[in-house]
């Protein structure tokens, strides 16, 4: 049974630029009346026993809550590992397989939305087609590819009689660009109950499936991530610590996982269930980052996205500093907009969104707001010292190199624990995979909460280089 049309409600309206800009614009505003309020009615004696000015004490405030946050989630992680080695204990594996066995297993589309792929895009098909599950469909949706990559895939069904295996979906010059539309295209022709979405350099292990499914054993969950991992890791120096940096977010959303918090998706290796697809009416096609979107209004449905890191799914890293900025702005940009967009459902009652999950979204708002905060508390320092007057500048830096150190030890147990270096090792990559975070996010910060407030259009979901297209370019 196929999908009905999906509503255009979602689908054909225009960015909402000035609602993100007005309501951006009036948080930085509201924080701004609540220092200069605090610093009113609070007396002179508490003002001074604080070691600089009121703005200053809140960005330490910032870094505090996110010392005390990666506290908690890596006592939340020992003790799910401690919880769960205790249940192997006492589960017998043979009962396990036994259920699995007799398991029906529920229908599953694979998605691979592809846009000038043809570097790639056979060596993932042959890896999906491997993928050892009874039941599932292999759906490739070209996105008004000039690359002939809709011919090369065509053929390949076509000399190996995969067609009833492998569905080429060919989307028209007209259509509306970008992975959300050519997912939800894909949608309304498909009828697996489950939905399974890769990326289309994406590799993956035959087992997938087969693990994956046992988390919906459980009703309320509505969508699962897969583990991400870089497959050209040794291309570069910059593929390198994109792996330490897909390490750590697996850090941080088993993290997430284990506090009940908010889990997101991450576009390449995720399964959705149908069911959930359909209350949430798809995939925004407006959006820059539609899987971090889509984690939001799962989460307001009522419906829970787990992680799971035994999955692996393995993807190109970016080879060279030009493509990696680009990816960065869209998916800041992105990340920034879906919250100013959903404000609502984070802070009104009717939402399904649980406390838990609204506490762990404010973390994860200091990576824009302490350096957004440092960099204002830089150019304030910067005017009274010519202004003759006192400055702040070593507590300042007592701040930033606490947030900074604060991150540098997370990524290193991120590192050790993930990615199974020595403990020398860890510290040294974790080291330089901080550095390489250090030297692009604040910039990329800035330029988004710029491109928020003053720019009169959204940005454009734009394609990722491959790293075989960029080499023979």
């Amino acid at each position: 049974m196929n999908m009905p049309n999906l509503p255009t409600k979602i689908k054909n309206a225009p960015p909402e630029v000035f609602k993100d800009r007005f309501l951006l614009l009036s948080i930085i505003l509201l924080l701004w009346g609540l220092v200069k309020f605090l610093e009113f009615i609070l007396p002179d004696r508490f003002i001074d026993f604080l070691p600089g000015p009121l703005p200053l004490a809140f960005l330490f405030v910032l870094v505090a809550i996110m010392f005390t946050y990666m506290i908690v989630i890596y006592i939340a992680q020992k003790w799910t590992k401690r919880k769960s080695e205790r249940a192997k204990n006492e589960v017998n594996e043979a009962i396990a397989k036994e259920m699995l066995e007799n398991y029906n297993y529920p229908s599953v589309d694979v998605f691979v939305a592809a846009h000038n792929e043809r570097s790639v895009i056979l060596n993932s098909i042959k890896n999906f087609l491997e993928i050892d599950y009874p039941n599932y469909k292999l759906y490739i949706i070209d996105d008004r590819s000039i690359d002939k990559t809709a011919e090369l895939v065509s053929e390949f069904i076509e000399k190996n009689n995969l067609q009833n295996k492998v569905i080429l979906i060919e989307r028209k010059s007209g259509d509306k660009p970008g992975k959300a539309a050519s997912l939800n295209t894909a949608l309304s022709q498909s009828n697996g109950e489950l939905i399974l979405v890769f990326d289309a350099d994406a590799t993956v292990e035959r087992d997938c499936l087969k693990k994956s499914i046992l988390y919906f054993l459980d009703l309320k969950v509505g969508a699962v991530q897969f583990q991400k991992k870089i497959t050209n890791a040794n291309f570069n120096i910059l593929t390198f610590c994109q792996d330490l940096e897909f390490a750590f977010d697996t850090y941080l959303q088993l993290g997430r996982d284990a506090l009940k918090g908010f889990v997101e998706l991450r576009g390449n290796g995720q399964i959705i269930s149908r069911k959930c697809l359909e209350n949430i009416i798809g995939w925004d096609e407006r959006s820059l980052t539609e899987d971090l979107e889509m984690s939001v209004r799962i989460s307001a449905s009522g419906q829970k996205i787990r992680f799971a890191p035994e999955i692996i799914v393995k993807e190109e890293g970016v080879v060279s500093p030009k493509a990696l900025l680009r990816q960065r702005k869209r998916w800041a940009e992105g990340s920034l907009r879906r919250y100013l967009t959903h404000w609502n459902l984070f802070v009104g009652p009717k939402s399904k969104i649980t406390f838990i999950q609204r506490l762990d979204v404010l973390p994860f708002l200091c990576q824009f707001a302490v350096p957004a905060w440092i960099f204002l508390d830089i150019i304030l320092e910067i005017i009274n010292f010519f202004n003759g007057q006192k400055t702040h500048i070593t507590v300042l830096m007592l701040a930033s190199f606490l947030f900074g150190l604060n991150m540098c030890i997370n990524i290193c147990i991120a590192v050790r624990r993930w990615r199974n270096y020595s403990t020398f090792d860890s510290i040294r990559y974790g080291i330089l995979a901080f550095s390489y975070g250090a030297s692009y996010w604040p910039g990329i910060v800035l330029w988004t909460m710029r491109k928020v407030l003053f720019s009169r259009r959204s940005g454009e979901w734009s394609k990722t280089p491959r790293m075989l297209d960029l080499i023979n370019n």
